[in-house]
């Protein structure tokens, strides 16, 4: 069975001094109308986290000037999974879930970008 070529354009959408990623491979970044991505922003990558490292939660809009929205903060991360960010059903471009932690509680925080927080659970660790 002989290769086909196919066009697949590839674009740089953010930028530094900060390090941008999405995390897990069975959530999708876009929003539902593939206007924005979500995405975490940390400001190093040579290392794991530790308790005290802060990732920001964000989207890039691509279509606008690949614009940086932060959305909140999480402390509750990892390199492989990220915070489990993902956009929520039914439109999912409205509302976002990802993890958190406060004190001695994991928490799930649910959100809507542009708004304060809607939603969060706690759970002890």
């Amino acid at each position: 069975m002989p290769f086909q070529d196919v066009y697949c354009p590839v674009q740089k959408i953010t930028t530094g001094p900060y390090r941008h990623f999405f995390g897990h491979y069975d959530k999708s970044p876009w929003d539902a109308p593939e206007r924005t991505m979500l995405a975490l922003r940390v400001s190093f990558r040579d290392r794991p986290p530790t308790p005290e490292d802060v990732a920001v939660i964000g989207r890039v809009h691509p279509g606008n000037g690949c614009r940086w929205q932060p959305l909140a903060e999480t402390a509750a991360w990892n390199w492989q999974q990220g915070t489990l960010l993902q956009w929520l059903p039914p439109s999912y471009d409205r509302e976002i879930a990802f993890n958190g932690r406060e004190r001695s509680f994991c928490t799930i925080l649910i959100r809507t970008p542009g708004s304060t927080l809607d939603a969060s659970t706690r759970r002890p660790r």
